[in-house]
């Protein structure tokens, strides 16, 4: 079964992290290092600085926006060779609108089956000027730092 993610983007007002645009991603939801959505995300903002004039790291709607194209065109093969796979064969139509992985989402609550929650916090930046990512759990409701939720992953394993 994939690992359902929910990817919001937006601001903290008032000391509370307000959604301006959000992203359900069907697979690869988890938020390992490698292959999951931090490392996606890492690659999406390198992607953003290198191909923009504007990277809109301050701007929620624009920045998801921007994820949708880059998401769609970075799981393109691999969503075809999926396709194939289940059909034996490449779909009879396969272009750049043939896609299913990721959608706008306006409410979480209409994915019930999601594992994680992870905002792209465009009102604080790191050192590198990137926006700030948090993560949780989708039982929990509580957020923690990308970097804090590592540390805690890898000091758990050990």
């Amino acid at each position: 079964m994939s690992t359902r993610a929910m990817i919001r983007f937006g601001r903290k007002y008032n000391g509370k992290l307000h959604a301006e645009a959000s992203i359900y991603r069907h697979s690869d939801g988890y938020p390992d290092t490698t292959c999951g959505v931090l490392a996606d995300l890492a690659r999406f903002f390198f992607a953003v600085e290198r191909d923009t004039a504007d990277t809109r790291f301050d701007d929620p709607e624009h920045l998801a926006a921007k994820f949708v194209v880059w998401e769609v065109a970075d799981k393109r093969e691999q969503e075809l060779n999926h396709a194939a796979e289940m059909s034996r064969t490449r779909p009879a139509k396969d272009g750049p609108l043939n896609f299913l992985g990721v959608c706008v989402a306006l409410h979480m609550s209409r994915h019930s089956d999601l594992e994680w929650v992870y905002f792209v916090d465009c009102s604080r930046h790191d050192a590198a000027g990137r926006p700030r990512i948090l993560v949780r759990h989708a039982d929990s409701a509580k957020y923690k730092s990308a970097p804090k939720f590592l540390a805690d992953a890898r000091a758990a394993a050990e």
